[in-house]
């Protein structure tokens, strides 16, 4: 049996009009800190979004995934305390998609759930079981570092 580790991740959500709340869970975003493991996979198709929310602007979106993949590469995992396994550093991450969000639409918003915990022997294939639970969007791109 494999050593199992402690994670923590959150779930990314699309939220297209802050006034009703609806959302669509769009990623994941995992830490490991035993592993150094911190990585994403969000959900790069839009028919699922335009489909059910109108006026949903594709261009748009598709900025915000890129910024925030970008952020999450840019984390120095070498500077995170690994004896910590929350990770602000990712809520931070949102708040400024959040904030470029704003910019864009300011109906629209990217959130994310609170923070969840639990062990695993091997923290990739764990996101992908995370995002086939909670995303389910079969063209996907994980953004990794390890």
């Amino acid at each position: 049996m494999k050593h199992k580790v402690a994670f923590s991740y959150l779930v990314l959500r699309y939220v297209h009009d802050l006034v009703t709340e609806e959302f669509a869970n769009i990623g994941v975003v995992l830490f490991c800190p035993e592993h150094k493991y911190l990585s994403c996979m969000l959900a790069e198709t839009h028919s699922r979004l335009s489909t059910f929310f109108d006026g949903f602007n594709v261009e748009d979106h598709t900025r915000i995934l890129s910024e925030i993949k970008r952020l999450i590469a840019d984390i120095d995992i070498a500077t995170i305390d690994t004896n910590v396994l929350q990770f602000p550093i990712v809520t931070d991450i949102l708040l400024d998609a959040r904030a470029f969000s704003g910019l864009l639409n300011g109906a629209t918003s990217y959130m994310c759930t609170s923070q969840h915990a639990s062990i695993t022997d091997n923290p990739s294939e764990m996101l992908l079981q995370l995002f086939n639970r909670y995303v389910k969007d079969s063209n996907v791109v994980e953004n990794e570092r390890s």
